[in-house]
């Protein structure tokens, strides 16, 4: 069988940080032909997203973080994609070993053909690190 199957992707990622503010970038790019799945008349897929975040420690145990997010699946197919904004709020304590995170995000979600769909997400974890 001779069906081609092959995918190509880069990812990438920075953090930079300076006096009491933090930046948080990444990015992801690929492109999937799949043969077998599609038939081998199918155009290659490509998949692009990226992630910005913006930290502000406001004392030594209290972090604030303002991120947002963009993710298409299917470019130039689907015309499906979304995006996300959220506020995260990090309290350490014992240190750094324990993290109580709080984040609130909004998404909005495009699936061709259908109209924007908008949702809220609410996350609290605790982390414990041994």
């Amino acid at each position: 069988d001779n069906i081609p199957d092959d995918s190509k992707g880069v990812t990438t990622d920075a953090v930079v940080r300076w006096s009491s503010f933090s930046f948080m970038g990444g990015l992801i790019y690929a492109t999937l032909e799949n043969g077998r799945a599609y038939g081998t008349g199918f155009a290659p897929r490509y998949t692009y997203g990226y992630v910005l975040q913006f930290g502000w420690l406001l004392r030594s145990y209290v972090t604030v973080a303002a991120r947002y997010s963009y993710y298409d699946p299917n470019v130039h197919y689907l015309h499906d994609w979304y995006h996300q904004e959220a506020l995260v709020f990090n309290y350490h304590f014992a240190g750094l070993a324990r993290t109580l995170k709080i984040e609130v995000s909004r998404t909005t979600t495009k699936a061709a053909p259908k109209t924007d769909i908008k949702s809220w997400g609410f996350v609290i974890l605790v982390q414990i690190l041994f």
